[in-house]
């Protein structure tokens, strides 16, 4: 059965996460597209992907806080070897 709040809720998320795309780091932008095919390919989405979501737009909101910008702040990188 689908779980149309649900799936409203996680759309609504995702679409305001879309308008401030310019302020996302490059690991959360994957993040976003990685929910949006989620989203076009399932009706009904997952907690945890509702959750992601919302760490996403919470992230930018703290940045704007905190005046920290991802022009000038470094981004962090994890290297780790691949087997």
């Amino acid at each position: 059965m689908v779980h149309l709040q649900s799936y409203l809720q996680f759309k609504k998320l995702l679409d305001s996460a879309a308008q401030v795309e310019d302020k996302l780091f490059p690991n959360e932008l994957e993040m976003l597209e990685n929910l949006v095919k989620k989203c076009n390919e399932t009706v009904e989405p997952n907690p945890v992907d509702i959750a992601a979501a919302e760490v996403l737009l919470r992230n930018v909101e703290i940045r704007k806080k905190l005046d920290i910008s991802i022009e000038n702040h470094e981004i962090r990188k994890i290297d780790l070897p691949h087997k």
